[in-house]
């Protein structure tokens, strides 16, 4: 099955579908929606989320028929986990112009509706035994030892609490394929207090769960680096060290400086790539995948290190999937360049060796791997060419072209001023 994303009227997106693959990259202009697609898929994504669910619950007319293949829960519960997981910033949006939102995955299914009535949080398993099989004996031995747990309210009273919570934690084992990463673009606060991070995370301060959990995930990194070894960045090529509760940067002429005062550069992008490097190799120990979204990788970059900084994400990257959201058309150019240095190997061995020497093949992308979508206008376009397997040229010229359009409206003037 297909990995998708749906999302009708929530906050600027009034709808979107959004296709899931290996790599993907949204782009477009500030406050257009790509944050909050990125967001969302990441809350869809999180085995904490079926944790954190309450209690879940079957209508009169299921009971019968013991459902096969889904359950439901409260909205609520759902609403203020998303809300505690955002901050706030967006939770109004759950409860506004009837928002829908579905993710379609290849294990689960997740449809969130809030049309006035209470309409529930439905989750639909891909194999039904998951539900089947652990929760059928139990509602048929409390139809049989009891009628009174039919509510007011036409739902089953699941009485045995602890029963609900064992049946959570197993849904949430089932799911293997479950492990999303999110990296936000506010990465930045956290390499300016890097060395106070252990107790800023374990402080009872307002932040995103994003937020701290990416702080926490910092954390665990960088006790996995040796202590007489530093971690070498190659697309910067600085080495990282955490040395006596620091956080150091040496750079190519032998110069260490604290990360919190290391250019901007630096502090966007050396937690993120140590982050990844660290769950890529969990990744290859454990057999296991991890789903990275990460906002803006671009972050005050130069553009041949936005191109080299794709290259390590996309090779680090390669179990799980990766989204990318963004605003850098520079990044779009080289993700095309990947994707056609993957068609240009396949005409033949020696294309392939020639290929090879150009961009290595560890960065090639199967175009079957891969969508793209501009984000603007209330909605999510493809900008993706199947017949090509490419970025449609078109969208990555169109800001080129417009501030061309203004230099050439400009030296029509200055030709036709006469001296």
């Amino acid at each position: 099955m297909e990995e998708k994303l749906i999302v009708r009227n929530f906050g600027p997106i009034k709808e979107a579908e959004i296709n899931i693959k290996k790599v993907t990259v949204l782009i477009g202009p500030q406050g257009s929606g790509k944050s909050i697609l990125s967001k969302l898929l990441a809350i869809f994504k999180t085995k904490d989320l079926i944790r954190q669910l309450g209690a879940p619950f079957f209508t009169q007319e299921e009971v019968a028929i013991v459902p096969e293949d889904f359950i439901r829960f409260n909205t609520e519960r759902f609403i203020q986990y998303s809300e505690n997981y955002l901050l706030n910033n967006i939770g109004g949006y759950f409860k506004n112009d009837n928002p829908y939102i579905e993710y379609i995955g290849k294990i689960y299914s997740i449809v969130f509706s809030h049309n006035g009535s209470g309409s529930p949080l439905v989750f639909k398993t891909n194999d039904a035994s998951l539900i089947r099989d652990f929760y059928k004996p139990s509602l048929e031995k409390k139809i049989t030892e009891s009628k009174s747990f039919i509510t007011s309210s036409s739902r089953v009273n699941m009485q045995q609490q602890s029963w609900d919570e064992l049946f959570k934690e197993k849904l949430a084992h089932e799911l293997t394929d479950c492990n999303s990463i999110y990296i936000p673009a506010e990465r930045l606060f956290f390499s300016a207090v890097s060395e106070s991070i252990f107790s800023l995370v374990n402080a009872n301060v307002n932040l995103p769960k994003m937020l701290t959990s990416f702080g926490t995930l910092f954390e665990t990194a960088r006790k996995e680096i040796s202590f007489d070894e530093a971690y070498k960045v190659p697309f910067l090529d600085v080495e990282y060290k955490h040395e006596n509760g620091r956080d150091l940067i040496k750079d190519i002429n032998g110069d260490t400086f604290s990360l919190a005062s290391a250019a901007s550069g630096y502090q966007s992008t050396v937690p993120l790539s140590l982050i990844v490097n660290y769950l890529a190799n969990k990744s290859l120990k454990e057999n296991t995948k991890y789903h990275f979204i990460i906002e803006e990788p671009e972050l005050n970059l130069y553009p041949t290190t936005q191109k080299k900084f794709l290259e390590y994400l996309v090779e680090k990257c390669n179990r799980g999937n990766l989204l990318i959201a963004t605003h850098s058309p520079y990044i779009l150019t080289s993700l095309n360049n990947l994707l056609f240095a993957y068609q240009t190997a396949q005409r033949g061995k020696e294309e392939r060796k020639e290929a090879n020497a150009i961009i290595p093949e560890k960065y090639w992308l199967n175009p079957a791997d891969f969508s793209a979508y501009y984000v603007s206008g209330e909605t999510a376009k493809s900008i993706f060419n199947p017949k090509t397997g490419l970025i449609a040229e078109n969208e990555l010229d169109d800001v080129s072209e417009e501030i061309a359009g203004q230099f050439d409206a400009l030296m029509d003037i200055y030709k036709h001023v006469k001296h």
